[in-house]
């Protein structure tokens, strides 16, 4: 659900907080733009919501739109996965001209207290010139409610063959003066604890690879493209490490977008990550973060990390007898 502001130039700004994916998403969301554009009447449900000015939270709003303390800035926000037991509400706020200026990411419970803190935690460690990072202003707490504030970032999200951008941001996130053990690294002692018998796990522990900051839901939704350059942003680090395994993120791409968005079948989502590890692209990417022996390997344990460990409430079948569907392929890995 997102709550737009009656206000049609901001109501259509405000569209921005939803990354629309299936061609239905995406042609609605086109059509509803159009007729805030036009001044269309459009048979939306309206409510009020009330607040005092006085709120601490509502006074963070007021400094982030650099507005006067206890007055309200415009804002638009789109509500979490009410199902979702870490549930957060992200705010687009604008200043006193109409423009955009911060995405606040805000939560009530102590899940989403931790994901936030989580979250703020590795944008604050992650290097300030590293690409595709969003720039982090701050954060805020009054016991009941946790948030984070970040510069606003214009811009959809990728469609189309984004194979190149991929291996250019993931190529930059890979730290090739730094090797790590497969095993040392925090992914796979989360993966260790869920699935210690499986034979991927014991013989992937050993190999050396060069340390790669991961993001951990690197997906077409969690991305902005910027109309002005192409450049990439990447949003939500809750799941973030600085030291994670190369080639997980863009394998995640690949699952979550075909499972989630394309509602592609196993047997094609299993040919379609075939072509990508053949791909000349990958084949760079993983030179550089010494991953080309292991490839496949490296996609089987993120597969039963994805099944064990993040345990998806959507598409967990799918990714299951997708897991079982390349084991069956490659005998040998």
């Amino acid at each position: 659900m997102i709550l737009l502001p009656r206000d049609p130039r901001l109501a259509t700004r405000a569209l921005s907080l939803y990354p629309a994916q299936t061609l239905k998403a995406r042609v609605g969301k086109s059509c509803l733009r159009l007729a805030l554009q036009v001044a269309l009447p459009i048979p939306l449900e309206t409510t009020t919501v009330r607040i005092s000015p006085a709120t601490p939270f509502l006074q963070c709003l007021a400094k982030v739109a650099g507005q006067l303390p206890n007055s309200i800035p415009k804002f638009a926000m789109l509500a979490g996965n009410p199902y979702a037991e870490g549930r957060r509400f992200t705010l687009l706020v604008f200043d006193a001209g109409a423009r955009p200026v911060a995405v606040v990411k805000a939560g009530c419970n102590e899940a989403a207290a931790e994901l936030i803190e989580r979250e703020a935690h590795i944008l604050g460690a992650i290097a300030a010139d590293t690409p595709g990072v969003p720039k982090l202003r701050g954060s805020f707490h009054d016991g009941r409610i946790h948030a984070l504030v970040l510069s606003y970032i214009d811009g959809d999200a990728p469609a189309g063959d984004t194979t190149d951008k991929i291996a250019a941001l993931l190529t930059s996130w890979v730290h090739t003066g730094e090797t790590v053990a497969v095993g040392e690294t925090a992914l796979w002692r989360s993966l260790q604890g869920r699935a210690s018998s499986h034979p991927i796990v014991a013989r992937l522990a050993d190999k050396s690879v060069h340390q790669a900051l991961f993001h951990g839901d690197f997906a077409p939704w969690n991305i902005k493209v910027s109309p002005a350059d192409g450049s990439w942003t990447v949003l939500d680090w809750e799941r973030g490490e600085l030291c994670g395994l190369p080639g997980w993120d863009w394998f995640h791409y690949v699952v979550q977008s075909g499972v989630l968005a394309e509602k592609r079948s196993p047997l094609q989502l299993c040919d379609r990550l075939e072509f990508l590890l053949r791909s000349k692209a990958f084949a760079e990417y993983a030179a550089k973060a010494n991953t080309s022996d292991i490839a496949r390997e490296l996609l089987l344990a993120y597969l039963l990390y994805r099944v064990e460990v993040l345990c998806p409430t959507t598409g967990q079948q799918q990714s299951r007898d997708l897991l079982h569907l390349l084991i069956s392929r490659w005998p040998n890995d």
